[in-house]
């Protein structure tokens, strides 16, 4: 996993907080590369439907579900809202905010204008402004460094997080990473002008881009510091040891994550890496307050094609098949598995891949809700109990609409582009939850952004 460019405030993976099951082996070759680092799968039963005998017949079965040639019936380019041929009033009244939501969203042109900047106006590093810490996190796919500084910031000193990489990876910019590497779906300047240009338009679920600085051999990368670390650490420390009530201590962060992928959707942009890795969390009063991290897959679009992004678990089926699909729609599978591990404390699958895992496999033949009925998660002691023990079924039905196999019927998170479409925010778990971030929210749950012109 590459670290992101946000520091996580983990510590070293030597470390690292193990969960009680072995971690999968990295395989960054794979299809499905980027193994995440929760615990393998957890073990329950697998019950092999009627008239299926063999483990390789469910494969075959899974593979000839998933795979389609035909595109998402809802698939719409995204500056599409719903047609106009049945809109009621109230929607043309949405869809004439959505549009005057667009100015403030993150387009193609100003990402590329944004990440030029960034190259061209790059600073040398001064040592004597920044005090060394610790180290957080190793980054072996780019050969980098997570490390914890204190940076010198007027009169004041300020906790940052400063990612090193070697310039023999990044390059001097985009356009000559991009030639020498078009094959890679993580680009550490997309990353860079993302986090950016979501903090001219005020998005709070990202940490402050602080700058870009160089010395003779590396790139350092320094943003404002998430002082919890990521959700993995937070699983490993609070989760774990929280039994029956696990249930409210996540929905303060779902509620959190739900509000942050939408409103990045909202913006115009697609994140496609999803995970426990890429949820910090950062100091506040009460509940912890959530960043996304790490935005190198990340698109300022709503279609994407291509199963190469995100890591194994977290991908949408539809992700397999040779057509476009609605990157929106598969942040949201993927938010519903960062949700899911939490509550389990480790993967319900390790691949979606059709045939390619019997966990996920059954959740195709048997359906989503009953492949969830069937999952156990442990508890302080070592209690094995099902995770409709500790999960209501308000949260077992969010669950199950985000993770629908068929995107058509996947809920949403909200966004404004998705009409009156059923959303999250519809669901009694989180129904009145939702911040106040700077969105109007209609009564169907979608939303419109207004926010200020910079």
């Amino acid at each position: 996993m590459e670290v992101p460019a946000c520091a996580t405030g983990r510590p070293m993976s030597a470390d690292r907080p193990s969960l009680s099951l072995p971690l999968p082996p990295p395989s960054w070759g794979s299809e499905d590369n980027k193994k995440s680092s929760l615990s393998a799968v957890p073990d329950y039963s697998f019950t092999t439907p009627r008239n299926t005998h063999s483990q390789s017949s469910l494969m075959a079965a899974g593979l000839s579900t998933l795979e389609s040639k035909q595109s998402s019936p809802d698939f719409r380019c995204h500056k599409d809202l719903p047609s106009n041929s049945r809109v009621k009033p109230r929607q043309v009244q949405k869809t004439l905010e959505a549009d005057s939501a667009c100015k403030s969203r993150v387009t193609p042109q100003q990402l590329e204008k944004t990440i030029k900047e960034l190259s061209d106006n790059m600073l040398s590093f001064d040592g004597d402004n920044f005090s060394f810490i610790r180290s957080l996190q190793e980054a072996p796919r780019n050969s980098g460094r997570v490390d914890y500084m204190e940076m010198l910031d007027g009169n004041f000193v300020r906790a940052v997080a400063v990612k090193g990489m070697p310039k023999s990876w990044t390059l001097r910019s985009h356009s000559e990473f991009w030639k020498r590497r078009p094959a890679e779906t993580e680009q550490p300047w997309v990353d860079m002008g993302v986090v950016k240009e979501l903090n001219r338009l005020q998005y709070q679920y990202a940490c402050d881009f602080l700058g870009v600085f160089e010395t003779n051999d590396k790139l350092l990368v320094i943003t404002s510091l998430a002082e919890h670390g990521d959700l993995f650490s937070w699983i490993a420390t609070e989760m774990r040891q929280t039994g029956h009530n696990r249930e409210s201590r996540i929905q303060p962060i779902a509620v959190q994550l739900c509000d942050a992928v939408c409103w990045l959707h909202e913006l115009g942009v697609a994140h496609r890496d999803i995970s426990v890795e890429n949820v910090v969390l950062a100091v506040s009063n009460e509940t912890p307050e959530l960043k996304l991290v790490d935005f190198g897959a990340a698109v300022a679009a709503r279609h994407s094609q291509g199963a190469g992004y995100g890591k194994g678990p977290y991908r949408a089926p539809e992700m397999y098949t040779h057509c476009e699909y609605d990157a929106f729609l598969t942040d949201a599978f993927a938010t519903a598995v960062v949700l899911l591990s939490t509550m389990l404390t480790s993967y319900p699958w390790q691949s979606t891949r059709p045939g390619g895992d019997p966990k996920f496999t059954k959740a195709v033949l048997v359906g989503m809700f009953n492949c969830l009925k069937s999952m156990n998660t442990s508890l302080p002691g070592g209690d094995v109990v099902a995770l409709s023990q500790v999960a209501s079924s308000a949260m077992m039905e969010l669950l199950v609409g985000l993770l629908a196999l068929q995107p058509c019927r996947r809920q949403t998170l909200g966004e404004s582009c998705f009409g009156a479409r059923f959303s999250v925010w519809d669901n009694p778990w989180l129904r009145g939850l939702r911040p106040n971030r700077g969105f109007r929210v209609g009564s169907s749950g979608a939303t419109s952004i207004s926010l200020p012109m910079l």
